[in-house]
């Protein structure tokens, strides 16, 4: 209900009271939610969102939702290359801006541009997290290797010549949004 009302008000660009950052915050403490343990894939995006979001709080880094898109690509391209499959529940697709996932970006579009300060819940306060050492590990790995890159600049390394992204992305085509699959990840393995 709360979370509702703070999106509502985000999306007017209201001022949030200190009051309802406070429920906010207490709503997604670790006393008060319940978490859904994913052990084996597909593992949701938005249980790698969750742990790059609470990264960046933890470590005072923003995370914007340009920044986060980025980040889940990252351990997107390496948890493909490592087992040679799709380890989340959902694929890139070639933005504008890069590659993005669509359903992550419909959840986090409320912050605009600007720092996402808490994790997203699935529904009644079920928040996914993983539990799969390997994929905890891939993260931890792009977390320490891109958390000092703003959004725009982790971006710029998935326009990379000769990558993914730069082979699907027409921008004759702006409202074609095409789906970078675990073929083109796997043929352009260099780069992003």
């Amino acid at each position: 209900m709360i979370f509702n009302q703070f999106k509502a008000m985000v999306s007017r660009k209201e001022k949030v009271s200190k009051k309802t950052r406070g429920e906010i915050s207490m709503r997604t403490s670790k006393e008060n939610a319940r978490y859904r343990m994913e052990s084996k894939p597909p593992f949701t995006c938005l249980a790698v969102a969750n742990f790059f979001i609470d990264q960046g709080v933890k470590y005072n880094s923003p995370v914007t939702n340009l920044k986060l898109q980025k980040l889940i690509y990252f351990t997107h391209c390496d948890l493909v290359l490592q087992h040679k499959q799709a380890m989340l529940d959902e694929e890139p697709q070639a933005w504008r801006n890069g590659p993005v996932f669509p359903g992550i970006h419909h959840r986090f579009k409320y912050f605009g541009d600007g720092t996402i300060r808490f994790p997203m819940d699935l529904a009644f306060d079920i928040f996914p997290m993983i539990k799969d050492e390997d994929v905890l590990n891939k993260m931890r790995t792009v977390w320490k290797q891109y958390r000092d890159y703003t959004g725009n600049e982790l971006s710029e390394i998935t326009h990379s010549a000769g990558g993914a992204w730069e082979k699907l992305y027409n921008p004759e085509e702006l409202d074609v949004k095409r789906t970078i699959t675990v073929e083109h990840i796997l043929n352009h393995k260099e780069k992003y």
